[in-house]
């Protein structure tokens, strides 16, 4: 399990940037950190958000997704669609889940269209759009555990960037906008030669999970 020992550099998602500063960029004035709190009207008692440097938002979902007890639903809500699309699982092994969603992870935490999450009777654990976790629980004391392995501190009184103006983009933005690309980082050279290879898979990552975890579209009613 990763630590976290002394500041770390607090790297923002590719997905997402803050008045005019760059997608993907360093920003001193946020670090990791949880709140937690009591709640009422859902299934769960206990709601916990954390917030995590770009490249520990996945490995955190990971260690706190094989928490979730079987059987349990994975959920794709796509942003982009102007009534907000959201995908459900039938119910299916953690295991295939969590594979599925690893495959994918770089598009996952990146793309700042996205919402992707596992749920149980017990247990919901996310990483909604603006790349904060999101878990609900009727009991959270595995999860502390586990943030307290990553050593990500409680600090209740926390503003979250998802609180402060910014922007999100697609992750083929990335890729082939040039206005966008200008205002980006350098994103990882795999994640570069993974596109270049077959664009039209790596931007159809979402599409793919929905079909390989045999998701379908949930109606309003």
């Amino acid at each position: 399990m990763l630590s976290n020992e002394g500041k770390r550099p607090f790297q923002m998602p590719f997905g997402i940037a803050l008045e005019g500063q760059r997608f993907g960029c360093v920003v001193d004035r946020f670090s990791e950190s949880y709140t937690f709190q009591r709640v009422e009207g859902i299934p769960y008692d206990y709601a916990c958000r954390v917030f995590a440097s770009r490249e520990r938002i996945y490995p955190l979902f990971a260690a706190l997704g094989a928490l979730v007890n079987q059987p349990c639903t994975a959920f794709l809500a796509d942003y982009s669609t102007p009534d907000l699309d959201l995908y459900a699982s039938d119910v299916i092994a953690k295991e295939e889940a969590l594979d599925s969603f690893t495959r994918h992870s770089f598009q996952l935490v990146n793309d700042g269209f996205t919402h992707f999450w596992i749920e149980s009777e017990d247990l919901e654990i996310g990483v909604e759009r603006d790349k904060n976790l999101e878990i609900f629980g009727k009991s959270l004391t595995q999860v502390l555990e586990v943030l307290k392995g990553y050593g990500i501190p409680k600090e209740p009184k926390r503003s979250l960037f998802g609180d402060a103006p910014h922007n999100y983009v697609k992750i083929s933005e990335l890729f082939e906008d040039r206005k966008t690309m200008k205002m980006c980082e350098p994103l990882p050279g795999e994640e570069v030669e993974k596109y270049e290879s077959d664009p039209k898979a790596y931007k159809g990552f979402f599409q793919e999970i929905v079909e390989g975890l045999r998701m379908k579209l949930e109606e309003d009613e």
